[in-house]
């Protein structure tokens, strides 16, 4: 909970090294008697602010590989992208990780910020799920497509593109609610327009059948991308031009 609390403030200027490497130290020590959720909650708050604690990752990580059933399918995309944000992962274990989670999309019912987490940290760390993994959870983006915020459907994009996984229905049904969603237009800014663009180009470049509907997004966009010009960073405007 302390762990999960200074995450989530995320106080400035605060010297957080002694509390956490206390908490490490008695966590250790307690790791088994961790609930699922309570696991998940001090790993993504080590990772959230950036106090990677090797020795505290590992033996949490071979104690969530020995059994994986207990963690929700929330847990277990929060694991990958705390896991890759603290860059303290093991491929085998997110790629079982991941597997697990894509087994239970079919039943199960999850929320965008799940998918894009996971996503997210299997593009980040460039490790390449197997095609079953990516079908269902493009397979799930797709039908939950008008729940997604603007970021997490960049993101969502974004690692697919990163991944080299050509997808047509979920790029041509994303570009389709972009052109059309006053909601996510309103949303968009400089990472998610820089995301959004890289993301279409690859697909397109891998001979992508949603040229069309990419095209359609990509002309509705370029207007915002005039106006938010004086604000992308070098790697943004890169990613864009």
């Amino acid at each position: 909970t302390v762990a999960w609390a200074y995450g989530t403030l995320q106080v400035k200027g605060l010297d957080i090294s002694p509390i956490f490497k206390l908490i490490g130290q008695l966590s250790l020590v307690h790791l088994p008697t961790f609930k699922p959720l309570e696991l998940t909650n001090l790993l993504w708050g080590f990772a959230k602010v950036k106090a990677a604690d090797a020795q505290l990752f590992q033996a949490a990580t071979k104690h969530i590989a020995a059994d994986l059933t207990p963690f929700s399918s929330s847990n277990l995309s929060t694991l990958v992208w705390a896991m890759v944000t603290a860059q303290q992962h093991e491929a085998s274990i997110v790629q079982r990780v991941a597997e697990e989670f894509s087994s239970r999309l079919p039943n199960a019912e999850v929320k965008p910020v799940e998918l894009t987490n996971l996503m997210w940290g299997l593009a980040t760390a460039k490790l390449h799920p197997k095609a079953n993994v990516l079908y269902e959870v493009g397979g799930q983006a797709l039908e939950l497509l008008h729940d997604f915020k603007l970021q997490e459907l960049s993101i969502t994009c974004w690692s697919f593109s990163r991944l080299h996984a050509r997808y047509d229905r979920l790029f041509a049904g994303a570009a389709l609610h972009l052109s059309t969603s006053r909601t996510l237009l309103q949303q968009i800014h400089p990472q998610g327009m820089a995301n959004l663009l890289w993301a279409f180009e690859k697909q397109m470049a891998m001979g992508s059948m949603a040229t069309e509907q990419i095209a359609t997004a990509v002309v509705v966009l370029i207007p915002r991308c005039l106006t938010l010009l004086k604000q992308l960073k070098p790697q943004e405007f890169a990613c864009i031009f």
